[in-house]
């Protein structure tokens, strides 16, 4: 379980790959991106802060061709979809959460809804 939908890289590669198949999904028309189905709980609190040690397998800052995509290429395939993308924003959007749901065009969020860039105040 992942209560905070943290993008682990695990959660990263399942992104990448359910919205190119949405992408070339001729039948979807838009793309609507949720932390949970029931609208409750979180968007994103962010990065897995456990993979800033490089242990995880997968790196939320460097990019391999053909590896586990960085938030960065998530935000670049958003930013360059030829389909609508909303992210539909509920509890905590923070962090690497934020600069998803910045990336979609558009944003929709309920009155739970605590946003912000926590990481600034670290280092």
């Amino acid at each position: 379980p992942n209560p905070v939908n943290a993008l682990s890289a695990h959660v990263r590669q399942s992104l990448q790959t359910a919205i190119v198949n949405a992408l070339n999904d001729p039948s979807i028309l838009a793309i609507v991106l949720v932390g949970r189905p029931d609208g409750k709980g979180v968007f994103s609190a962010g990065a897995d802060i456990k993979e800033f040690s490089g242990n995880s397998g997968g790196s939320v800052t460097t990019s391999e061709p053909g590896g586990i995509p960085t938030l960065n290429d998530l935000a670049h395939l958003l930013e360059g979809s030829s389909k609508p993308i909303i992210a539909a924003l509920t509890g905590a959007c923070l962090g690497g959460g934020m600069e998803l749901a910045l990336a979609a065009q558009y944003r929709v969020a309920d009155k739970s809804l605590k946003y912000g860039l926590p990481e600034v105040k670290i280092g």
